[in-house]
């Protein structure tokens, strides 16, 4: 033990004796490094991203089909905005039990909106107001992380009491239906990871080159 613990402190001494070009190789290796480990653990963290946005996705996917009168009406309608679109849908409950979509707490009335927190800052910016008149619902709450597919999603659902039910079509049971298909495009697979090799390649010449430069220093020392 005693051995290991004096080659690691001649290891030190000759990585940073010297001179202060020896710190500043010693930094950008350090640098390196790091940035190789975070490109790694971007890597694999991806598909783990790419399956939660999933699971939200289905978790918002409405169940049009049902025994018994439907306790949901839904109509989607998008906005376009400049160059975005702000995506919702228009609700009115039949029953007090009417199933809730995910990220809010309860199905809004009439003259009622829930906005995603982008739509929100959209509403509060200075361009706002051109917005607003597409919107006159009260706001009465922002649609959670667990209703988005991204943080910067524009999505709203209102109450609409105008809504006429059409079975099969705007009718809703609940919430929840599972597409087949989850997990990584193969395609977005390919790409992400050229585009980890791309990305890693010049940074490990980087660490390599420091690393043979500050090797020649220690042997002439």
């Amino acid at each position: 033990m005693n051995r290991v613990i004096s080659d690691l402190a001649l290891g030190v001494r000759l990585a940073v004796g010297g001179s202060r070009k020896s710190w500043m190789r010693l930094a950008l290796q350090g640098v390196g490094i790091g940035l190789g480990v975070a490109l790694l653990l971007f890597a694999a963290s991806l598909p783990n991203v790419m399956d939660a946005r999933h699971d939200r996705q289905e978790a918002r996917n409405p169940v049009s089909q049902g025994t018994g009168p439907a306790p949901l009406l839904m109509e989607e309608q998008y906005h376009p905005f400049r160059s975005d679109h702000v995506i919702g849908s228009y609700l009115k409950a039949l029953r007090p039990d009417a199933p809730v979509p995910p990220g809010i707490d309860r199905v809004p009335g009439d003259g009622e909106i829930f906005v995603s927190p982008a739509v929100a800052d959209l509403l509060a910016a200075p361009g706002g107001e051109l917005l607003k008149p597409r919107f006159p619902q009260k706001i009465v709450g922002t649609i959670s992380q667990a209703g988005l597919l991204n943080p910067g999603e524009l999505r709203f659902y209102a109450g609409d009491s105008a809504i006429e039910e059409s079975p099969g079509t705007n009718t809703v049971y609940g919430w929840g239906v599972v597409n087949g298909g989850g997990g990584l495009d193969p395609l977005l697979w390919a790409l992400s990871l050229v585009g980890v090799v791309v990305l890693l390649f010049p940074v490990l010449v980087f660490v390599g080159v420091a690393t043979r430069l500050a090797a020649a220093q220690r042997d002439r020392r």
